[in-house]
């Protein structure tokens, strides 16, 4: 069974504000878990852009098991995560725009293992429907023993019909 809420609200021009909620079972793999989700997010689009979110989950991951009632050890049944984000034009007809976002995921709800992600961006619209994007990210990633600070740039043409 499954039990899913979504609802949206537009409060004043421009912003949104948006409620999640899931309650159930998912089964993968034989395995059967819990979830019980929850996300409340914001979006105002006006002259500059700003977003938001915040979830948080109760439920262990498929993954969390080696096999069907098999729990690995030192595994949560919790977790949360938020991303905020900002885009700003800086050019009078509004073509360039500067991004700038921060994402964060803690399983466990706990900062030792936190993978956070800092993003600074740029994108050129040619048309409204056609852009050039480029943003450049650091991520800090206390959930792995490798390295745990890398960079990632990454360049992408966007077009939709």
């Amino acid at each position: 069974y499954m039990v899913i809420l979504y609802s949206v609200i537009n409060p004043i021009k421009d912003l949104s504000i948006a409620f999640f909620g899931w309650h159930g079972k998912y089964t993968s793999n034989n395995i059967t878990v819990d979830r019980n989700r929850m996300a409340v997010g914001l979006k105002y689009v006006g002259p500059f852009t700003v977003r938001a979110e915040y979830g948080v989950s109760e439920g262990h991951k498929i993954s969390d098991y080696t096999a069907p009632g098999v729990l690995n050890p030192g595994t949560s049944d919790k977790a949360d995560a938020w991303y905020a984000m900002a885009a700003v034009p800086v050019t009078k007809d509004k073509k360039l725009k500067l991004q700038g976002k921060w994402d964060v995921y803690r399983d466990g709800k706990t900062w030792t293992k936190a993978k956070r992600i800092y993003v600074a961006g740029a994108e050129y619209y040619f048309t409204k429907n056609f852009k050039l994007q480029g943003n450049y990210s650091f991520t800090s990633d206390r959930s792995t023993a490798l390295d745990s600070h890398y960079n990632a740039l990454d360049l992408q043409l966007y077009w939709r019909w």
